[in-house]
């Protein structure tokens, strides 16, 4: 059985289940990576899929916010309806050249975590083992990052060799939560107060990653166990809702609702 058959079997269940759940309009991040017309749609999604969620979360009156700003209102903050904060790991360069139009088009906002390792002068695929299957994909430069700064929107670190941080020695994981920071407050100039756990499901973090990440300077982790917000979320392991690059507007619609939220690693 292969991935996309293993994903839609758990979708069926969870969104038959979901169903009989009261729609919830809870504040929630969303997390999106690569978006880009490519053959590998489990992990690119389409451009115009991906402007088709963003137009449907402007018809129906959603409001966006960052992490950043997520952290500033807390708690107050996790009480508001139809909110969502977008965030779009890794630091694939169509990010900066396919999404940020996008979203200014709809006036909305957003945070991207970068995984700085991939990140050079110039847009280039990465190299660290971490980023293989970017290996036919540019990566955001130092230009890039900065000129979305300028433009508003949030820089996160995603670790510096996307990997899980919890799987390595202590040593080790300092390093990937400390050293993005650094490089990115170095080349960008202005704080760096968030940071996304690469692939954030249960075995991505543990209880001695969170006091890493306050010791680097960090305000806000996130995970990517799905959910939404509520005053009882610990802001270093803020749960996200995962967008797969094949979720038409219909599943969409239905992870915004909380319809699949039964399933924690979505």
């Amino acid at each position: 059985m292969n991935v996309r058959t293993k994903l839609a079997i758990r979708y069926a269940i969870a969104g038959s289940l979901g169903r009989l759940r009261r729609r919830n309009e809870s504040l929630r991040i969303l997390t999106f990576h690569s978006v880009q017309a490519h053959p590998n749609a489990m992990v690119h999604m389409p451009p115009e899929a991906f402007e088709e969620q963003i137009r449907y979360l402007a018809e129906q009156g959603y409001a966006t916010c960052r992490i950043r700003d997520l952290v500033e209102a807390w708690p107050a903050i996790a009480d508001r309806k139809r909110t969502v904060v977008l965030t779009f790991d890794d630091g694939c360069a169509n990010n900066r050249t396919i999404v940020c139009p996008i979203l200014e088009r709809y006036g909305m906002t957003a945070t991207f975590f970068v995984a700085t390792a991939g990140v050079g002068e110039s847009r280039q695929a990465p190299s660290a083992e971490g980023l293989a299957e970017y290996r036919d994909t540019e990566f955001l430069s130092w230009t890039d990052l900065r000129e979305m700064a300028a433009a508003g929107f949030e820089i996160g670190a995603h670790s510096h060799r996307h990997v899980m941080v919890a799987r390595q020695d202590r040593a080790r994981a300092r390093e990937e939560i400390a050293l993005p920071k650094k490089l990115l407050e170095d080349r960008l100039g202005g704080p760096v107060c968030s940071f996304a756990y690469p692939k954030g499901h249960a075995d991505a973090f543990a209880d001695w990653t969170r006091p890493l990440l306050a010791e680097a300077g960090y305000r806000a982790g996130c995970t990517m166990m799905g959910g939404p917000l509520s005053t009882r979320c610990d802001l270093y392991e803020l749960p996200r809702t995962g967008i797969h690059p094949t979720d038409d507007l219909k599943r969409f619609r239905m992870k915004l609702d909380g319809r699949y939220d039964l399933l924690r690693r979505l």
